[in-house]
């Protein structure tokens, strides 16, 4: 319970050192934008963007980069022949672990949870207004 968990996808292993400076230089660069007043035009905007723009592409060509990674791998995996090997290499980058529910509300029969959730959501989604319950139709053209 105090543990969060994560997507296998939430940690970007291909963040290293130089994107951690890449970051860095491009909020400080941020930050004496808009201490400047945010100007539009000039050294500072100019060194704002540059730095910004460069952070942004080191970000998309890592992302890219990730792609081709996961499908090279797979591939390599697939030509070999490597039965075992392709799956484990599948299974770590597209695997979830979606795990069935099993109780709810202290039910484990299958059809009691159904009848529950129907149940709920019958409840959750009838109409609360008596015109509509007594079967008068509300016309909205007038």
């Amino acid at each position: 319970m105090a543990v969060p968990s994560c997507k296998k996808s939430f940690f970007k292993f291909w963040w290293n050192s130089e994107m951690n400076e890449l970051n860095e230089k491009s909020i400080a660069s941020c930050r004496m934008w808009k201490t400047a007043g945010r100007p539009r035009c000039g050294p500072i905007f100019d060194r704002y963007r540059r730095d910004k723009a460069a952070y942004r592409h080191d970000i998309r060509s890592k992302q890219r980069n990730e792609k081709e990674i996961n499908t090279n791998d797979l591939h390599e995996a697939l030509i070999q022949k490597q039965g075992k090997t392709f799956w484990i290499c599948w299974k770590s980058k597209f695997d979830s672990c979606r795990r069935p529910v099993g109780i709810v509300d202290g039910s484990t029969d299958e059809r009691a949870i159904a009848e529950q959730f129907a149940h709920h959501f019958a409840k959750a989604c009838s109409s609360n207004t008596v015109l509509v319950q007594l079967g008068w139709k509300l016309d909205t053209n007038r």
